[in-house]
């Protein structure tokens, strides 16, 4: 995962999906909710803050998983280190 990431590049891990807008992110915190696949996409420079076409956000995507699981201590971990990287729950809030 490492090297597909570094060579997307930027551009390529916060390329949108055409249907709905997802992100390699947002598919990563979706399917596979992988604390080591996430912390490889946020630091090869994803955007902690893509908004998909249904107003998710890669943050929310995980508390959203959280309430379906509130036992699983990987999405606690993925949503702290997607905050740490200054990820937003609500982009309708983000000031610039």
């Amino acid at each position: 995962m490492r090297y597909l990431a570094k060579a997307a590049g930027k551009a390529g891990l916060d390329q949108m999906e055409e249907l709905t807008g997802s992100t390699v992110l947002h598919v990563v915190c979706e399917q596979l909710a992988d604390i080591v696949m996430v912390n490889t996409v946020v630091e090869k420079g994803a955007d902690v803050n893509a908004v998909r076409n249904d107003d998710k956000l890669p943050l929310t995507i995980i508390q959203d998983k959280i309430k379906t699981d509130p036992e699983n201590d990987v999405l606690e971990e993925i949503k702290e280190l997607l905050e740490r990287k200054g990820a937003l729950a609500d982009w309708r809030n983000y000031r610039l």
